[in-house]
């Protein structure tokens, strides 16, 4: 079972924060998550974080080859896999939140695997960036 965990960029910090997601009158938080060593040190609370909502991403469950968390939004460069007999071509996409699971922005959602389905954990997914504007696809 995969964790349930957020993450978003600060309003006021301008870094990213990790742990439970909350809306609350119009405003967007990241409720940092307790673990063995307390809260996260680098910020003034252990309390809510406002974020800004268009960074906020959820935690897909799959790592990229160099053990990094996938979030929804995130951009990744993937490898070359395939869905039956079609090939895909490596290429760079964003992953989204479509209808239940997590898939690749590719325009083309009922075709585009699960995230940790057999054809995508078999090709090398790395992260390289964050939730910002594609330039290309």
């Amino acid at each position: 079972m995969r964790k349930i965990e957020f993450k978003g960029k600060a309003v006021k910090y301008k870094e990213w924060v990790y742990g439970y997601y909350v809306k609350s009158r119009k405003h967007h938080y990241i409720l940092q998550q307790y673990n063995e060593s307390g809260y996260d040190g680098r910020w003034e609370t252990s309390e809510w974080i406002e974020v800004d909502p268009e960074t906020v991403g959820q935690f897909t469950g799959v790592h990229d080859i160099k053990g990094r968390k996938l979030y929804e939004k995130d951009i990744c460069f993937v490898g070359e896999y395939y869905i039956g007999d079609s090939r895909i071509r490596e290429h760079k996409n964003r992953i989204v939140f479509n209808d239940g699971w997590f898939c690749f922005d590719d325009g083309i959602f009922d075709m585009s695997p699960e995230l940790n389905s057999a054809e995508v954990k078999n090709c090398k997914i790395e992260l390289i960036g964050n939730p910002e504007p594609l330039e290309e696809k």
